[in-house]
C-alpha cells in the first residue's frame, strides 16, 4: 500500500532527526545545537529539523489504519490484543536486550551510558512492559525511541473501548474524541493526550476517505488544500506560542499528506506501490534498530565519532546499514515471530468457532 510506504518514510525522517545524537557526549540526550555540522545539511534540512514530526505522523497513520481495519467489523477483544502483542513485542524485546549489552559495553568503554542516563532494573521493567513513557519524568532509557510505541499502547485501550459508538457517528465521533484529547492540558505529565489526539484525527481522516473513496480527484484536492493551509499557518505562526500550531496547522499538513497518499493508491504505478509496501513493512524494524546501530557505531568510533559523523559518506553508510539490517530483521524475525504468535494463540486457546477471525485480520492489519 502507498500509505504503508508513508509509514516507512516517517521512520526514515526520525532516523535523520536522530542523526544529531552522533554528536552528543555520553550520558546525555539533551538538545545540542549541531545544525552547522550536520552532513549535507542544506539538502536534508527539512528532515534534520522536522523529522521528529514523523512520530505524530505515525500516530495519525495508526488511527487511520485501525479505523479502516476494525470499525464496523466483529473482532473479539482477545483477537485485537493478540494482534497488537504479536506485532509489537518480539522485536521490542530483542532490541531491548541488545541495548542492555550495548550500554554495558559503553559503561566499560566510556565510564557512562550513551545518550540515556537510565540504565537500571526499574527502567528495564518499565520498557519490558511497554510502559516506559506512560508517565513523563522517568527519563529515556535503553532503546529510547520505543517511547512513542509505549504511549500509543495506552491509546489502544481507548480505541477499543470506544469502537462501537464512534463509527456510528461518522466523522463526528473520532473528531469529538480528538477534540476532547486535544483540549487536555499539556502539563508535561504524560503524552497520552497528544498521542490520542493525533490517533483519532487519523481515524477521522479514514471517515473522510470512506465517504469520498470513489472520487480520488476530490481527495487529492482536499489533501493539497490541507497541506497548503497548514504550511501557510505554520509559516505565519513560527515563533509564536499558540496551540493553533499543534492542534490545527500541523494536523492539517500531516493529514493532507496522508490523504494524498491514500488518494494515489488506485493510480500509483505498480512498481511504486511494491516499493512503498516493502518500505512500509519494514518501518517498525527501521524505527527500532536505528538507535542500537547508532550506539554500536559510536562504540566503534569512540572519540572520533563527532568528527567522522560530519562526513557525507558516513551519513550514507549509516542509512544503508539501517535499511540493510531492517530488511532481514523484518523478513527473518519480525514477520515470522508475529505470524507464529498469532497462529499459536489461535490454535491453542481460541475456540474453534472463533478461528476464522484471526486469519482475516492478519491479512488486513499491518499497522
Amino acid at each position: 500500500m502507498v500509505l504503508d510506504g508513508l509509514r516507512g518514510l516517517a521512520a526514515i525522517a526520525v532516523v535523520f532527526y536522530h542523526y544529531r545524537y552522533f554528536f552528543f557526549p555520553p550520558g546525555t540526550i539533551a538538545e545540542v545545537d549541531v545544525a552547522g555540522i550536520l552532513p549535507l545539511r542544506e539538502l536534508f534540512k527539512p528532515v534534520y529539523a522536522w523529522g521528529h514530526f514523523g512520530v505524530e505522523l505515525f500516530w495519525m497513520i495508526s488511527g487511520f489504519v485501525f479505523a479502516a481495519v476494525y470499525y464496523g467489523r466483529e473482532v473479539t477483544s482477545r483477537a485485537f490484543f493478540i494482534n497488537r502483542l504479536a506485532r509489537l513485542y518480539p522485536l521490542h524485546i530483542v532490541t531491548l536486550l541488545l541495548m542492555v549489552v550495548v550500554q554495558y559495553a559503553a559503561i566499560r568503554e566510556f565510564g557512562a551510558t550513551l545518550l540515556v542516563r537510565n540504565y537500571d532494573l526499574k527502567h528495564f521493567v518499565l520498557q519490558l512492559g511497554l510502559a516506559s513513557d506512560w508517565v513523563m519524568g522517568t527519563g529515556p532509557s535503553f532503546n529510547a525511541p520505543i517511547w512513542s510505541v509505549s504511549v500509543e499502547t495506552g491509546i489502544y485501550g481507548l480505541f477499543w473501548a470506544s469502537r462501537r459508538w464512534v463509527p456510528l457517528r461518522g466523522l463526528v465521533g473520532p473528531m469529538l474524541l480528538a477534540a476532547v484529547l486535544g483540549a487536555m492540558p499539556r502539563d508535561g505529565s504524560t503524552l497520552f493526550f497528544q498521542c490520542g489526539f493525533h490517533f483519532f484525527v487519523g481515524a477521522a481522516l479514514c471517515a473522510i476517505w470512506r465517504s469520498f473513496a470513489s472520487m480520488p480527484g476530490l481527495l487529492v484536492a482536499m489533501g493539497l488544500g490541507a497541506v497548503a493551509i497548514g504550511a501557510a499557518g505554520l509559516t505565519v505562526l513560527v515563533g509564536h506560542v499558540t496551540r493553533l500550531t499543534p492542534l490545527v496547522m500541523l494536523p492539517l499538513v500531516l493529514g493532507g499528506i496522508i490523504m494524498l497518499h491514500v488518494a494515489s493508491e488506485d493510480f500509483a504505478p505498480g512498481w511504486l506501490r511494491r516499493a512503498l509496501g516493502w518500505l512500509g513493512d519494514r518501518s517498525y524494524s527501521i524505527y527500532l534498530v536505528h538507535f542500537p546501530l547508532l550506539m554500536i557505531l559510536t562504540l566503534i568510533l569512540g572519540s572520533q565519532t563527532a568528527v567522522v559523523a560530519q562526513q557525507a559518506w558516513f551519513l550514507a553508510l549509516y542509512l544503508t546499514l539501517v535499511l540493510a539490517v531492517a530488511w532481514p530483521c523484518y523478513s527473518l524475525f519480525e514477520a515470522p515471530a508475529r505470524d507464529w504468535l498469532r497462529s499459536y494463540a489461535r490454535t491453542r486457546r481460541v475456540p474453534q468457532a472463533k478461528q476464522a477471525e484471526l486469519p482475516t485480520l492478519m491479512r488486513q492489519e499491518r499497522g
